[in-house]
């Protein structure tokens, strides 16, 4: 399971933010992850709360923002959100197409108290 290492990489991510603005605690984060990101948003939440325990975040508010995936069709243009690994044009059919966004995974913000 990734998302373990995620978990403790957006752990790390928070600390040194926290640190740099001389602050002892987090009281919300945000975080986005898109649908396309291969990351499965029910197991970070786990791994997050294995992730915090004994950190500045054990008590905060941890919020998961998701990112549909919207794809653009390069032959009709047509903008769609993607079911599956391949974006298929619902509109031409063509499988030729751009994933725009839902391949995001960041931190948005981090609150300090």
């Amino acid at each position: 399971m990734h998302e373990f290492s995620i978990a403790l990489n957006i752990v790390d991510i928070a600390i040194t933010e926290a640190r740099k603005a001389q602050s002892e605690t987090i009281s919300k984060i945000e975080i986005e992850i898109g649908t396309a990101s291969g990351v499965v948003r029910e197991a970070l939440e786990f791994a997050l709360e294995s992730a915090v325990k004994g950190t500045i975040l054990e008590n905060s508010c941890i919020l998961i923002h998701e990112i549909k995936a919207v794809a653009v069709c390069t032959t009709c243009k047509h903008k769609f959100n993607p079911d599956g690994i391949v974006a298929i044009c619902p509109e031409c059919g063509d499988i030729t197409t751009n994933l725009v966004s839902g391949r995001e995974l960041k931190v948005k913000s981090i609150t300090l108290n």
